[in-house]
């Protein structure tokens, strides 16, 4: 079988475009367009860590807010299901937070009491409420 093509070693191949590509001439260091595109590129990837970082920080802001407002909850419905009567509402202190705690009692049924306690924070975390139910004696 004979061969039509020309056979092209990889040696011929490495020395035509290394003529073509350097253009005859040794390269040494870095041109301007590459060290600009290292530079944009650099850039882009700094403003993508500080947006992240801005929004992180933004992110754990909120859930102090809402652990306070758990702990707080978490006090309140511990009192209120050991005694309903006489809830009123507070300003409490968690951390630095202060946190407006009110109670609502409704009862559902006969013998059966709800127990709402809503809690007001701060900032984007706003308000979350509990609910918890126990059996007692209707008034």
């Amino acid at each position: 079988m004979t061969r039509n093509a020309p056979y092209i070693s990889g040696f011929d191949v490495v020395a035509f475009l290394r003529s073509v590509l350097a253009g005859n001439r040794a390269r040494i260091g870095l041109g301007l367009p590459e060290v600009i595109i290292a530079v944009t590129v650099f850039g882009v990837g700094v403003l993508g860590v500080a947006a992240l970082g801005g929004a992180a920080r933004r992110l754990a802001e909120i859930a102090a807010v809402r652990s306070a407002q758990t702990v707080a909850a978490g006090a309140v419905l511990d009192m209120a299901l050991a005694d309903s009567s006489g809830l009123e509402p507070r300003t409490l202190e968690v951390g630095s937070r202060s946190l407006t705690v009110t109670v609502d009692t409704t009862w559902v049924e006969p013998g059966l009491l709800e127990i709402r306690v809503t809690v007001h924070g701060s900032g984007p975390a706003g308000q979350r409420q509990w609910v918890a139910r126990r059996l007692s004696e209707s008034p």
